[in-house]
């Protein structure tokens, strides 16, 4: 049985980051988990990178949309 294909783009309130390659998992709960990662990851990033002032804000609009050659996933 083949494995599903899921791609994830990364939106931080400024810039959409699409993911073009995607990742092979194996169901639609191993997807979601990679996109809560995901999303924990760009907020470290984001937070070592920005001032006190604007971290909060721009980490809380980080949102993650995950599809698969179906279609967009709900989560």
């Amino acid at each position: 049985m083949p494995v599903p294909h899921y791609y994830f783009d990364i939106r931080d309130g400024k810039a959409l980051a699409v993911d073009e390659e995607g990742l092979s998992l194996m169901n639609q709960r191993a997807a979601e988990i990679e996109a809560a990662l995901s999303l924990a990851d760009t907020a470290k990033d984001l937070v070592r990178s920005s001032s006190t002032d604007t971290r909060i804000s721009e980490a809380a609009s980080i949102t993650c949309g995950c599809a698969s050659k179906s279609g967009m996933l709900r989560m």
